[in-house]
């Protein structure tokens, strides 16, 4: 296929078109690791390479955690929900922000083979209760800041009167009918010993049902299954050692892709649970000198508009994606300005299929850019003729 096209297709701002079945074709990059193997196989691996590297950042508290530390964290999740009974396939709802519980509670329930369903911890209980009836989860974590309206909406939803509710703090275990997250963390039997089991193929064991955006009235859940993240990265062409950062939660895609980038490449992440203002966002890429970032085109027109803009160093950055809504190319233009050693793209992309398409400011005007690495896409009319 790949001969023929190169032969008889013609080539466009990084995307190649094949004129006989009329497709278009991203660059074709095999992924590095084996989608086969499942993600909690590979990440485990990956933290053991360097326990002592800094993997996780809170830039709220300043507290670190090594890819040995994040690993434990991981295992102990693992080793604590499998004594409870939870098994491949129980569902489990995360109406979480970015706090430092998140990451090993999301992982050691992947090392389980446990379906996530990442809800955004700013919903109503209309938007809980309706993709908690469909998921019916055994499991629920929740913030403390929302745990009143998760609870209610999980009395409402699910009908297993066994489901449990973790708050994502120490103190969730003082509320009734809840417990604390920071229980799956302590030490546990057989921790230096474990491995994670093979649980079958990798391209049918559901990993997540993500939530739309809801744009078009309540959110859809698209299934995903755990080969979708470990062949889709998309910023595996990115490889280096410098921190990332975004404010998405694990609700949005980007912060999926985030999280997964950090430990599967051993990239320290920098989180924040503080919502979005220039100069936080500011401060952070000068003091932790980051490298990757993704954020709304919205931050971007406020980060434009700061008056101090000019006497912060951007210099560390050296991809800056956006995402999320419509951007204007103006944006990444301006953007791009402020950028001495990086460069400034909009990608547009989807709940079912990922990254789609990916601008920079040397695209031509008015074009969505090259397809994102191994996505093949036709154009058809309103009937579905190409």
């Amino acid at each position: 296929m790949a001969s023929d096209r190169s032969e008889s297709g013609s080539q466009c701002n990084g995307s190649e078109y094949d004129p006989k079945q009329k497709l278009w074709y991203g660059e074709r990059l095999p992924s590095v690791l084996n989608p086969e193997a499942g993600i909690g196989r590979i990440i485990l691996d990956s933290l053991a390479r360097s326990p002592d590297k800094v993997i996780q950042i809170n830039a709220d508290t300043g507290a670190k955690v090594t890819c040995g530390e994040m690993r434990l964290k991981i295992i102990r999740v693992a080793i604590h929900l499998r004594k409870l009974g939870y098994t491949k396939g129980d569902f489990v709802s995360v109406a979480c922000g970015n706090n430092e519980l998140v990451v090993p509670v999301f992982m050691g329930c992947w090392v389980l083979g446990l379906a996530m369903n990442p809800l955004a911890p700013v919903f109503a209980k209309d938007d809980f209760v309706h993709m908690m009836s469909q998921t019916q989860s055994r499991l629920v974590f929740c913030d403390p800041s929302n745990r009143k309206i998760v609870q209610e909406a999980v009395r409402e939803a699910i009908k297993d009167p066994k489901v449990q509710l973790y708050v994502m703090d120490d103190e969730g275990g003082s509320v009734e009918g809840c417990r604390s997250a920071s229980e799956l963390l302590e030490p546990i039997e057989g921790e230096g010993e474990f491995r994670a089991e093979y649980l079958g193929d990798a391209t049918k064991l559901l990993a997540m049902v993500l939530c739309s955006s809801g744009t078009t009235g309540l959110p859809k859940g698209v299934c995903l299954s755990q080969a979708h993240f470990v062949d889709g990265m998309v910023f595996s062409t990115e490889v280096s050692d410098g921190p990332i950062f975004n404010f998405s939660s694990l609700f949005w895609a980007t912060g999926i892709f985030g999280v997964l980038t950090s430990l599967f490449y051993g990239r320290p992440r920098v989180l924040t649970n503080n919502s979005f203002n220039p100069d936080l966002l500011l401060n952070i890429i000068e003091k932790h000198r980051i490298e990757n970032l993704f954020t709304a085109p919205s931050y971007i027109s406020a980060l434009l508009a700061h008056p101090r803009l000019s006497r912060f160093d951007l210099s560390s950055v050296r991809h800056w994606h956006a995402g999320g809504a419509m951007v204007v190319e103006e944006l990444i233009v301006q953007l791009q300005s402020h950028l001495p050693n990086g460069h400034a793209r909009s990608i547009y992309g989807s709940s079912e299929i990922g990254f789609i398409t990916r601008t920079d400011a040397h695209c031509l005007s008015n074009s969505v850019g090259p397809l994102a690495t191994n996505v093949v896409c036709r154009i058809v009319d309103e009937a579905g003729r190409p």
